[in-house]
């Protein structure tokens, strides 16, 4: 995308304005408001903040007071109503007038698309909690090059441990079973790999001996691999040659071809999958809370778990699961209604 810059000089020329077409006045009245402003005083601003607590949780607001209009003016013909707050100390108590308890419920974030994904990969620097390592990481580029991202996704594909629905990619039960198995450890780190491409770059600019990074390489390659070996008894496969006994109580019917639910170690998926490829699962972790198989089987049954207690969110809080759209096996939370006090 190419940018242009204008520079726009004002002349003594007076144009007919009745020889304007009506974007051109537009853009001329745009063009001589804005020259007019820049020779204005600046507008000046009173902002302020209230921090109420009530009981545990704290509602922050916000309001702001036109001291000097300044240029404001010129380009604003009507300016929005300040939002005024008063006076107060701190420490100061209040009463509420009124409390208003409204039901609502939160969805997860959509499933990404290829190319939504590919940007992630791209932009994982601006996610990481630790600037330095953040820093790496957008120093890099993020994870992979542009050259291979794609073909990263088109592997998954071809391994079943992801697939295309809707345009948008749904992970298998392969990956949940991988995500459990690697989860808390180096190999799900985009900051080794941030680290790792950091170097690579360095011995390519002859900054860094290759030798060292090799011997790293080797030693880190051994101790994941013993790390493996140690926590592997924990690990739950799907193995339809030797199903286990939990998958034969089944704990209903999948909402997505009818067949039935089971328990599969790690997760609750569908009985079907190796024969019809139905994909439906449901984590027994969710935001930090693990979901009971007697909560599945009345999700099935009923279409909404009993009271689950703490969630982990921005702040722990208790919901139900409900259907979000049954057909495709999607939940999402229910608040509890709360009463007024």
């Amino acid at each position: 995308m190419e940018h242009y810059l204008f520079l726009f000089i004002p002349t003594e020329k007076v144009p007919s304005l009745h020889s304007l077409s009506g974007d051109e006045r537009k853009i001329y009245d745009l063009i001589a408001r804005s020259l007019i402003a820049a020779h204005y005083n600046p507008a000046l601003f009173a902002h302020s903040t209230i921090r109420t607590a009530v009981g545990p949780h704290i509602f922050v607001t916000n309001g702001k007071r036109l001291i000097e209009p300044g240029w404001r003016p010129v380009l604003f013909e009507k300016e929005k109503e300040d939002v005024l707050l008063p006076n107060v100390k701190e420490g100061q108590k209040g009463i509420a007038e009124d409390v208003k308890v409204v039901e609502g419920k939160t969805v997860p974030p959509k499933r990404y698309t290829e190319g939504e994904l590919i940007t992630a990969m791209k932009n994982v620097g601006y996610t990481v909690e630790d600037k330095e390592l953040g820093n790496v990481l957008k120093s890099v580029s993020g994870l992979g090059e542009e050259s291979t991202r794609s073909n990263i996704i088109e592997r998954l594909k071809q391994l079943d441990y992801m697939k295309i629905e809707e345009h948008r990619v749904v992970p298998m039960a392969k990956a949940f079973v991988l995500i459990d198995a690697v989860e808390n450890t180096l190999l799900a780190s985009p900051e080794l790999t941030g680290r790792w491409e950091q170097r690579l770059k360095e011995i390519g600019k002859g900054q860094a001996p290759a030798n060292v990074f090799i011997e790293q390489s080797k030693r880190l390659a051994q101790k994941i691999v013993q790390d493996a070996i140690e926590h592997s008894s924990g690990w739950s496969f799907d193995a339809p040659s030797k199903p286990a006994a939990r998958d034969s109580q089944p704990l209903g019917a999948c909402p997505k071809c009818g067949s039935a639910v089971v328990d599969k170690g790690k997760f609750f998926g569908c009985s079907a999958y190796q024969s019809s490829k139905c994909g439906f699962i449901l984590g027994k972790k969710m935001l930090g809370k693990s979901i009971s198989a007697a909560n599945v089987k009345k999700l099935l049954e009923k279409g909404k778990t009993n009271l689950i207690k703490g969630f982990k969110g921005k702040r722990p809080f208790d919901a139900y699961l409900v259907w979000k759209d049954k057909s495709e096996g999607t939940v999402q939370f229910e608040f509890k209604a709360q009463k007024n006090q």
